[in-house]
């Protein structure tokens, strides 16, 4: 499992289903980079996980916090300090058992409400 993004275009979405975390990346038009559909980053033993309250949403909310950031951010662990609470909520919140998505301005969105 890939660590990093290979990319320097910014966090368009990311998508859910069957398990699996996938982030679209936006073109950067400075690179010449195209736009891009990865797995999310992850450490061996910090699985990422959605649509329950545990480790998994935990840690995808941590990276996913970073990436809104830098989509080169590393991969993080649950030794990470905490998400923020309205960016985590919302990923333990999400449907488990079926696919869905969310834009860069949701997640940017939730991050912004805290714990309100």
């Amino acid at each position: 499992m890939p660590q990093r993004l290979p990319t320097t275009g910014q966090l368009e979405s990311v998508h859910f289903g069957d398990g699996n975390v996938w982030i679209r990346t936006a073109a950067d038009p400075e690179s010449g980079r195209a736009a891009g559909l990865w797995l999310a980053p992850h450490r061996p033993g910090a699985g990422l996980g959605y649509g329950y309250s545990g480790g998994g949403p935990h840690t995808l909310a941590q990276l996913l916090d970073r990436l809104l950031d830098a989509s080169t951010a590393p991969a993080v662990d649950h030794r990470c300090p905490e998400p923020p609470p309205g960016l985590f909520r919302l990923i333990r919140t999400a449907p488990k058992n079926k696919p869905s998505h969310y834009t860069r301005a949701q997640l940017l969105a939730a991050r912004a409400r805290g714990t309100g």
